[in-house]
Order: structure tokens, then C-alpha cells, then sequence
């Protein structure tokens, strides 16, 4: 059980870690977009909006794709090694909830860094750095 939740544990650290990646990257890549934004006038609002848009969008396609396949893999290897689950359901509803709950939890954390990034992006800079 220690080790399950070791590597669950390091699962959850590195879809973090890709989540604020991929975030930190779209936000410096699009930093002469967001300049332009800020400096024809849009609400800070605006801004962080379009971040955390983007990150639940990201979020939900992860989600989207990863719950089924776990789904069809867990009952892929329930089917092959049945007898090694006695006493376990090969779903778990609560299991599963309880997971996307605490990735969705990591990744708005996550996601603060990249966005208050953005809301500090000055236009002159940004644009004169294009």
C-alpha cells in the first residue's frame, strides 16, 4: 500500500509539474499577445480569465480521455488477473472521483503562478521585445 501511494504520489507531482509547464510556456509564448491586450486596455480580469480558460481546458480534455481509458485498462487487467483481486472491485467510483477531485485541486494551484505571470506582463517590454 506505501508503495501504491508512493507512485500515486509522484504521478500527482508530475501531471503538476506538466500542467504549470505547459501553462508557464503558453504565458511567455503569448506574452506579446497579452502585452497588446493590456495596453489597448483589457481588464486584468480579462487576462487571468483567458489563462485559467485554458488551463481547465487542457484540464478537461486530460480528464476527458484519461478516466476512460483507466476505466478499460483497469477492466482489462481485472479480466486477465481476476484472481489476484479477491475482495476488489476492479471500478471504484469513490476511487476515481476522489482522484480527479484532487487533480483538479493541484491543477488550479498550479495555474496561479502562470496567471499572476501574466497579469505582470508589462506592454512596452512585451512588445518591444517582438
Amino acid at each position: 500500500m506505501s508503495l501504491s501511494s508512493f507512485f500515486s504520489t509522484l504521478a500527482l507531482l508530475l501531471a503538476a509539474v506538466g500542467i504549470y509547464g505547459l501553462l508557464t510556456f503558453g504565458v511567455i509564448q503569448r506574452s506579446a499577445e497579452i502585452g497588446i491586450r493590456v495596453a489597448l486596455g483589457a481588464l486584468r480580469g480579462n487576462i487571468l480569465w483567458m489563462i485559467v480558460r485554458e488551463a481547465a481546458a487542457l484540464l478537461g480534455f486530460g480528464i476527458g480521455i484519461g478516466i476512460p481509458l483507466a476505466i478499460a485498462a483497469v477492466r482489462v487487467a481485472g479480466n486477465r488477473f481476476g484472481g489476484l483481486l479477491t475482495g476488489l472491485k476492479t471500478v471504484d467510483e469513490h476511487t476515481i472521483v476522489m482522484a480527479t477531485s484532487i487533480l483538479i485541486a493541484v491543477a488550479a494551484i498550479a495555474v496561479v503562478s502562470p496567471a499572476v505571470r501574466a497579469l505582470r506582463v508589462d506592454p512596452m517590454t512585451a512588445l518591444r521585445n517582438e
